[in-house]
């Protein structure tokens, strides 16, 4: 998992996509990555990194019970 948030931070979009994605499947040890998820969804210069990273932080944040499923 960590390796994966570093990689939020590549200059390659491509790999930050997929970091994002990849979290998304990682379960309780992406729980580290919440944070730089947040800042990605919001910061990120790529829009297609901005939109996964806010679709995975919702799913974790759901699966954690930090918000309730819609």
């Amino acid at each position: 998992a960590v390796a994966l948030a570093r990689a939020l931070e590549d200059k390659d979009p491509t790999v930050r996509l997929l970091s994002a994605f990849n979290l998304g499947l990682l379960g309780e040890p992406a729980r580290s990555a919440l944070e730089m998820l947040e800042f990605a969804s919001t910061n990120d210069l790529d829009k297609k990194v901005r939109d996964q990273s806010t679709k995975t932080l919702n799913k974790l944040k759901v699966r954690f019970g930090l918000i309730p499923p819609e």
